[in-house]
């Protein structure tokens, strides 16, 4: 027992002696040393306050190299040439201020007029596209009836959902903070979301000329278009919230939209898989290939182009 209680005080000693050597270290640094000659110290004090003031080369002298130093302002250098200096600024792309409400308001003014145009004149293609998107057999017979052919108010009513489509990711950036507030982001929001949807119905098409399914896969890019025609009838009073209503409203109209695109997204892939069904079982890598190149690409493309070209602008 004594030996025991030998090794626990000496393992104590230990201890605290580890503890206080930084303290002793540190305390004998700070310390002058007496045995230090006071003479040599001030030669030295004197000699490094001459070469910190000395120039570092003669202006007058044309053969004299020149340096350049970089100061601490992000991509900006000094270039010192004698007493004078010059200032060399990295070229910036021009920042734009937040939308006006007066130019929101125009556009959200001009889609309500192209919306009451749609429901007067092309009144029938407009209620087609609704009945089409409960039902499967109206949708086919729309599809037979319009033989692949863009009519004029089918291209309206998908200009309509690009255009709203767009203001909606350019808000909804906006009010989480990711994209700038400018006008060019809000066009570029708009351009892209057309560019992604006019990309996939073409890679759509070519697909079914290779493959040896080209109306199912017709049929299937008719159904895309039909339900992007209702979703932007649905999401346009939504926009209008989220430009204009106050934060608690903003916030509420924001999470609804995305509850509602996210409903309809599983609608629209529950209705494409009632088309291939009877292809499912018998090409499962294809229908797998197709859900990396065609439903989810363009959907990671557009967000990579929105937030790495917004950055510039």
């Amino acid at each position: 027992m004594q030996s025991i209680h030998k090794l626990i005080k000496g393992f104590v000693f230990l201890v605290v002696l580890v503890c206080l050597l930084p303290s002793i270290q540190v305390e004998a640094q700070t310390t002058d040393n007496p045995f230090e000659l006071q003479d040599r110290k001030k030669k030295e004090t004197e000699n490094s306050s001459k070469v910190d003031n000395t120039p570092l080369g003669d202006p007058s002298n044309p053969f004299e190299i020149r340096t350049r130093e970089s100061s601490s302002d992000g991509g900006q250098g000094t270039l010192f040439s004698g007493n004078s200096e010059r200032k060399i600024e990295m070229p910036r792309f021009p920042q734009n201020g937040p939308v006006p409400h007066f130019f929101l308001g125009i556009i959200l003014f001009i889609l309500l007029g192209l919306l009451a145009v749609l429901n007067t004149v092309f009144k029938t293609d407009l209620r087609n596209s609704f009945k089409a998107f409960t039902n499967e057999n109206i949708l086919k017979l729309l599809h037979r009836e319009q033989k692949d052919v863009a009519k004029g108010p089918f291209l309206l009513l998908y200009l309509f959902y690009v255009i709203c489509m767009g203001l909606f990711l350019f808000l909804l950036g906006n009010y989480f903070d990711v994209l700038p507030r400018g006008k060019w982001m809000m066009l570029l929001c708009i351009v892209l979301v057309g560019i992604i949807w006019v990309a996939r119905h073409l890679l759509l098409y070519i697909i079914g000329s290779i493959f040896p399914f080209s109306k199912e896969i017709s049929l299937y890019s008719y159904t895309i278009s039909v339900f992007n025609h209702v979703l932007g009838v649905i999401v346009l009073p939504l926009v209008i919230f989220m430009a204009f209503s106050p934060e608690k409203m903003r916030f509420i109209s924001i999470y609804i939209a995305l509850v509602v695109i996210a409903v309809v997204y599983l609608y629209r892939i529950f209705r494409g898989l009632i088309i291939a069904n009877k292809f499912l079982s018998l090409h499962k890598f294809h229908f797998f290939i197709y859900l990396c190149t065609v439903e989810i690409a363009p959907v990671v493309l557009l967000i990579k182009l929105i937030t790495n070209w917004g950055s510039m602008l």
